[in-house]
């Protein structure tokens, strides 16, 4: 059976440069990238062509879920394409669109190589709470 492409798709009421920026920091992403309520985020993050990154997503129970890849492709404001490791997942690919509209910002995120349905749904769910936690991290921020 082929997996189809997970496609995550939400629009923000910030620049895509604001946009932008929260997926460039690891002090940023440490903010909203975990889709677990009450969770907290460890991230390091090298961000250049090559560089890696590490992210522990913790459960509030205190349970950590590490995530590692690289960075394969960066073009400022417009997209970022990043390896996606974890010991649930080797080799998939997670690209990032930031799609200028004309109040706000689209980001297209587009998860590739998931192995099977339990593990697309999973990561389905994950992004979709990721993406409300990044958007009440960004409710702060102007246009």
């Amino acid at each position: 059976m082929i997996i189809p492409k997970l496609v995550v798709k939400k629009n923000y009421k910030v620049s895509r440069e604001v946009l932008f920026k929260a997926w460039t920091s690891a002090e940023s992403m440490s903010q909203w990238l975990n889709p677990m309520p009450g969770g907290q985020t460890k991230v390091s993050a090298d961000f250049k062509v090559g560089g890696s990154y590490k992210i522990d997503m913790v459960a509030p129970d205190g349970e950590v879920f590490p995530h590692w890849g690289k960075y394969r492709e960066i073009s400022p404001y417009d997209k970022i394409v990043f390896t996606w490791n974890s010991p649930f997942v080797k080799d998939t690919r997670v690209t990032g669109e930031f799609n200028k509209l004309y109040v706000g910002c689209e980001l297209v995120l587009t998860h590739e190589f998931l192995k099977d349905e339990k593990v697309f749904k999973e990561h389905n769910d994950g992004w979709e709470a990721i993406f409300d936690y990044l958007e009440t991290n960004l409710s702060k921020e102007v246009v």
